[in-house]
This record gives C-alpha cells, sequence and structure tokens, in this order.
C-alpha cells in the first residue's frame, strides 16, 4: 500500500465509502455539503475528476487501491463492497432511495448495525422490505442565500463573423473569469459553427420563428453583432422591456436606444463593466433541520493545497505546471490537484509532503 494512503487510513476518523462518485448527482451533494461541515474522509474506487477535485476542496479523498482501513465510524452508501477491508468501531449503512420504487435490492451486510435514511419515505420503505430500523436524518445544505443569481443571456442570431460570434466568445470567457454563474442561451440556424465556441455555459437552441416569448425569459438581451441595418432582435427585446447588451453601432440611435436606459451600449466587450449585468433577487427558504451533528464530528482544518507527491501514468502535457510529463516521472503538486488528475489516470498519488 502506498506510504500517502497508509499515513492517512491511520488517521482516520469517519470515512464515507461510495463506490462510483458521478458528474452529479444527490449523493455526490450530500457528500459535498457534508465535508463542508464535518471532519470526515471519503473513499471510492471510480469517479467524475471535477467531482473529486470539488470534493477535494474540503476533505481528504482516496482512490481505494487496496489494504485496510482503519476507522471510528465507516458509512457505507448503497454498495458495501469494501467493507471486509474496514476496521471500525462501527458500521452504518446510508439510505438514498425508495427501494419500494426501484428495481435494485438494498444491499445490506451484517457488520451494518445501524441504518440511517434521507427521508422518512426512504426509511419507511426500507423498513418494510428489510424488517431493518431506519433512523431519519435529513441531508444538510449549505448555500449562501446572498450568493447571486444565475444570469440568463440571450442572444438570436447566426454565428457568422458579421453578427459577432467573437463578442459572445470574449464575453462568456469574461464572466467565466469572473467567477459568476451565468448561462448564455444562443438561438441559432447555424449548426456548422457551434463547435467553434467551446464553453459549457453555453447553451445552443433551434431558432423560433416568434423569439418573443423566449426574450422575455432573459436578464439580458445580448445583441452581439458587428453591423445592423435596423436590429429587429434589439427592438423587440426594448419593447418587451428586456434589457438591452448592445455593441456601439450607428443604428441604435437611430432607434432610440439610450444607454443606460434600455440596456448597455459599449465600444468593448472587454472593457465593458460586468458587474452592471447582476441584479440580486430575493426569496426564502428553510430546508429540514439536519442532525448529522448527531453522528460526526464537527468540521476540523483541511488543506486541499497540501502538497503530495505522484508519478505520472502516461505522457502528458500539464497545463497548470506548464511543461511536458513523461511517463513514471515523480513530481509534487497539491492535494486537490493530484486528486483530479489521478481521477484522468495521469497520475498515481505516492505520499505527502
Amino acid at each position: 500500500m502506498a506510504k500517502y494512503m497508509t499515513k492517512l487510513v491511520n488517521s482516520s476518523k469517519c470515512i464515507f465509502y461510495f463506490h462510483t462518485i458521478n458528474s452529479i448527482g444527490g449523493v455526490e451533494s450530500w457528500l459535498y455539503y457534508l465535508s463542508q461541515l464535518y471532519d470526515i474522509e471519503i473513499y471510492y474506487k471510480e469517479g467524475d475528476p471535477k467531482q473529486l477535485a470539488r470534493l477535494a476542496e474540503q476533505c481528504p479523498i482516496h482512490k481505494y487501491k487496496g489494504g485496510y482501513i482503519h476507522c471510528d465510524k465507516a458509512f457505507f452508501n448503497y454498495n458495501p463492497d469494501i467493507i471486509d477491508f474496514v476496521i471500525a468501531n462501527e458500521y452504518i449503512g446510508v439510505v438514498h432511495c425508495d427501494y419500494k420504487q426501484n428495481e435494485f435490492k438494498p444491499c445490506l451486510h451484517h457488520k451494518i448495525t445501524k441504518w440511517v435514511g434521507v427521508s422518512q419515505l426512504v426509511c419507511d420503505s426500507f423498513k418494510e422490505i428489510t424488517g431493518l430500523e431506519c433512523e431519519l436524518i435529513y441531508n444538510p445544505i449549505v448555500i449562501d442565500k446572498n450568493i447571486d443569481r444565475t444570469l440568463i443571456i440571450v442572444c438570436a442570431c447566426r454565428l457568422t463573423k458579421e453578427k459577432g460570434k467573437d463578442n459572445i466568445i470574449k464575453l462568456a470567457n469574461r464572466l467565466t473569469e469572473k467567477g459568476k454563474a451565468y448561462l448564455i442561451i444562443v438561438f441559432t440556424d447555424d449548426k456548422d459553427r457551434k463547435h467553434e465556441i467551446n464553453n459549457p455555459n453555453i447553451v445552443y437552441a433551434e431558432p423560433h420563428l416568434d423569439i418573443a416569448p423566449y426574450l422575455k425569459i432573459a436578464d439580458i438581451l445580448f445583441i452581439p453583432s458587428k453591423t445592423e441595418a435596423y436590429g429587429y432582435t434589439a427592438v423587440e427585446g426594448a419593447y418587451l422591456k428586456v434589457p438591452l447588451l448592445l455593441m456601439n453601432l450607428p443604428i441604435w440611435q437611430e432607434l432610440g436606444f439610450k444607454d443606460g436606459i434600455n440596456g448597455w451600449i459599449v465600444d468593448d466587450i472587454n472593457t465593458f463593466d460586468l458587474d452592471k449585468l447582476w441584479k440580486t433577487p430575493s426569496a426564502n427558504y428553510t430546508p429540514p433541520k439536519a442532525d448529522w451533528n448527531k453522528l460526526l464530528p464537527k468540521k476540523t482544518q483541511y488543506d486541499p493545497n497540501k502538497k503530495v507527491k505522484v508519478k505520472a501514468r502516461k505522457d502528458y502535457d500539464d497545463i497548470e505546471l506548464k511543461k511536458h510529463i513523461v511517463y513514471n516521472e515523480e513530481f509534487e503538486i497539491s492535494i486537490k490537484r493530484a486528486i483530479y488528475l489521478e481521477g484522468l489516470n495521469l497520475v498515481e498519488i505516492l505520499w505527502l509532503i
């Protein structure tokens, strides 16, 4: 067993095992919120690199490679396939689904002496199917209520050069760098050029002859064009009182658009103050109380930037290090990046520095 894993498992208090950590899912959100509140470590066999990197920001996370794990409490989700290699004072199973409504059955194991369900529905279903008691503990949630909501920007245009495809790219890149949540919906018939804009925050939709109902979902209507003879979409948006983001073209003054009144008229999207685009919504919601403090210790300090030694599994170009890595090369990086690269099967974690 690698030195890195040996050092960590010997200090484990509460470990959570989930065979496959997916790119999205309720269990993944649950682990993420738990990791922000409590002192836990996570083990897995397969995982999405981005999800693993996000978890590594909050707590120690390990790809299980064999050997024994020593801990106080061990929590198993769905498949407890490594349970015989876990030496714990208490084995706890967590029920995440309504087994009455699913075709698969719960994986029971004689070592698990306590079951926890994430809702009363699943607790009742689990007990009916298995005859075992299941304690209700609602899922926690950690969200800043003051967070900006996702900015919805709509474009309705062809993606040809004169229609400002490069301005869409510039705006998206700047919003991504700012770290704000946004979504640009592009209604276009130019399918051949979609691949030229590679951004997960840009969504393509089929064009509609009646675009007006779709303009009303926008916080901002962006007209990226470098030239317009009239600009129907801008006129329609303004008529519907949708704020406009316009490149500075002669036609807008003719049509009566005014900067700061109908929206913003900008000379260069690279210098425009993006903070002007956000509005802060308000809504009240109180989720069920999460009582995981009954089972877990409070969060302690965890440093995702601590260095770890890794060994390359193949040749690759490391963007962050700005160098070409060769097979079997050993080097040092932060643990959060090591988790991400291991998820891509590019490196193997050796030990903490």
